[in-house]
């Protein structure tokens, strides 16, 4: 891919956070406990990782997927390829 780095503008308006520096990655509502990639439940999440989450909230990074992560069927935790 030609054009690294010159982003396609999705986010809404940098800055405004509550004062805890950059949004982390956030699971989603609808997230339960387990393990998913970002995108899948895990908002802000950085491509290619899987994160762990405690249903709502903060999500923690538990590794990179150097490969791709991959996202599991319902009811399973996702996992790197």
């Amino acid at each position: 891919g030609e054009g690294e780095g010159e982003g396609e503008g999705e986010g809404e308006g940098e800055g405004e956070g509550e004062g805890e520096g950059e949004p982390g990655a956030t699971c989603d509502s609808n997230a339960v406990i387990g393990e998913y990639c970002a995108g899948d439940k895990v908002t802000n999440g950085v491509p290619d990782t899987l994160y762990r989450c405690d249903g709502p909230g903060p999500a923690t990074v538990i590794r990179l997927c150097p490969a791709g992560c991959t996202v599991a069927p319902p009811g399973q935790d996702d996992y790197c390829a």
